[in-house]
């Protein structure tokens, strides 16, 4: 009954349009236009009013069966969620281990300080945090002694501080967010 209802109050609105429409329109071919469109419509809105009644079955059937194809479903996402994630993980962790591969060769190539290690802290999205570049002290018998007799040490400064300048350009960082450890 409702849908009955809901046909005849369609079909009521689309006729006072179009009639509106049609006083709109200036007298000629256009208005043979108008009317075969509005036939089409009250077709269509028929058509959908006597399917809307056949699909109240089967929309019943359907919804039971789709009750138990959403358990089966949710596993299949939760499964999906924990591969993701751990496939996440690992490319994280190998874009990190190349990323210190690349710092460690990118210190070394000024060939003045010897960079033993370097280690990236970085945030959950892959963005670099902090990079931790790990320098051997000369032995002593590498070191230069100065006139007055002291150890120079302003050497490796400079060049540690080149190191992370060129470090920080590179990945486009801050130079607070490399920290150098000397062993």
């Amino acid at each position: 009954m409702d849908a009955l209802r809901t046909l005849v109050r369609e079909l009521a609105v689309i006729a006072i349009l179009f009639v509106f429409l049609e006083l709109l329109l200036p007298a000629g071919d256009l208005r043979r236009y108008v009317r075969m469109v509005l036939g089409l419509v009250i077709i269509v809105v028929v058509l959908h009013a006597f399917t809307s009644f056949g699909w109240r079955g089967l929309s019943r059937e359907l919804a039971a069966l789709r009750i138990e194809g959403e358990r089966a479903g949710d596993e299949v996402l939760i499964k999906g969620r924990k591969l993701w994630e751990e496939n996440q993980a690992r490319a994280l962790a190998a874009y990190g281990e190349g990323l210190e591969k690349q710092i460690q060769a990118l210190s070394r190539l000024s060939g003045e300080a010897n960079v033993t290690g370097a280690q990236v802290v970085m945030e959950s999205e892959g963005q670099i945090k902090e990079v931790v570049i790990t320098v051997e002290r000369p032995r002593l018998q590498d070191r230069e002694v100065a006139v007055s007799g002291g150890l120079q040490e302003t050497h490796l400064e400079e060049t540690v501080t080149r190191v992370r300048q060129t470090i920080a350009d590179f990945y486009n960082l801050r130079a607070e967010q490399i920290k150098v450890v000397y062993r």
